[in-house]
């Protein structure tokens, strides 16, 4: 159970790594800000809910 717990907190921090990597990605595709945001907004959302 704790080693499950534990490796969720990684993957967890991997997806945030994930995120902002994305989100350079698309500020150099030139997407707007307010875009990025609501998207990693939404997945964070989304992975509040998976992992609990």
């Amino acid at each position: 159970m704790i080693m499950r717990s534990r490796q969720n907190h990684y993957s967890y921090e991997t997806a945030v790594a994930l995120l902002l990597a994305l989100g350079i990605v698309l500020a150099r595709l030139d997407f707007s800000f307010a875009q990025v945001a609501w998207i990693s907004y939404r997945v964070k959302h989304v992975l509040s809910q998976v992992t609990f």
